[in-house]
């Protein structure tokens, strides 16, 4: 699976940092009060973020407060003085289903404590794709990303009779994903190529981190498959779909491809969507 290069990561990372000053200098540091600023990966303000502050006060008091933000995507809230963490999600409703979503820390840092005698500043981003905040996270694996991930492998998964998917060594294996609508923040979606040219016969022999497509921006997909081989010739895959706890969508030549919400009763802290499965044959 082809990964981003390192030198694109940093200077992605070095971006973000000159962005977070930027978007820090919107909100100034009032005593005595934890504040900031709710945006989407566009800048635009995010109205109605929950946003949680808790920590221990000076005094030695545990500390809980909830608020949100409003049509500014601004939120403040006055607290005693101690040190705090701050946490932020939102809600959206997406083709009729529910999303609680985790928002990113402009500062990468969700366990950093902020004082707040002199009043401290934290900053969100409502990021429907990238790495998440926390500590650890591996760029393989599916689930470290705020994005939607989806695993795929041959058969049939009504039929378990059918014959295995098997390809000559040298062929190139084309998944495309196109956006139906909107993605969940309501920007407009571009489509996501997947090639990976394998060399076991069966595509179920390739190790399942070779087969699975991560860091995809939330949204609904149409999905289509095809097998190309080493003279360029192509034939098109008949596709199958099954969203986490859904009923599979049958093998066609185009299936939809949705994530749907994470069921967490800790929103904010584990939130966002879940993985969905591929299945190709021809």
């Amino acid at each position: 699976m082809k990964r981003i290069p390192s030198t694109l990561l940093a200077a992605g990372a070095a971006l973000l940092l000159l962005h977070s000053s930027a978007g820090a200098a919107d909100t100034e540091p009032k005593p005595g009060h934890v504040a900031g600023k709710v945006t989407d990966s566009a800048g635009k303000p995010v109205s109605d973020a929950q946003v949680s502050i808790s920590g221990t006060t000076n005094a030695g008091q545990r500390a809980d407060f909830k608020t949100q933000t409003d049509a500014r995507g601004d939120y403040s809230q006055r607290v005693p003085d101690g040190l705090y963490r701050v946490r932020a999600w939102v809600g959206r409703e997406y083709h009729a289903r529910k999303y609680q979503l985790t928002l990113h820390p402009r500062d990468g840092d969700f366990k950093r404590t902020h004082d707040s005698k002199p009043g401290a500043v934290k900053d969100f981003v409502w990021k429907i794709q990238g790495l998440m905040a926390y500590e650890g996270q591996d760029e393989e694996e599916g689930g470290s990303y705020y994005g939607g991930h989806v695993g795929f492998q041959g058969g049939d998964p009504t039929n378990s009779n059918t014959p295995p998917l098997e390809f000559p060594d040298g062929t190139t294996l084309e998944i495309t994903l196109t956006p139906d609508g909107p993605l969940l923040d309501g920007s407009a979606g571009k489509p996501v190529v997947f090639k990976g040219r394998y060399t076991q016969p069966r595509l179920n022999f390739v190790p399942y981190r070779k087969r699975e497509i991560v860091n995809i921006p939330t949204g609904r997909y149409l999905v289509t498959a095809r097998l190309v081989d080493a003279q360029g010739a192509s034939s098109g895959l008949r596709v199958a779909t099954k969203a986490s706890g859904e009923p599979v969508i049958p093998l066609a030549l185009t299936a939809m491809l949705e994530f749907l919400p994470y069921k967490t009763s800790s929103p904010g802290i584990l939130s966002g969507v879940t993985g969905s499965s591929l299945y190709l044959q021809r």
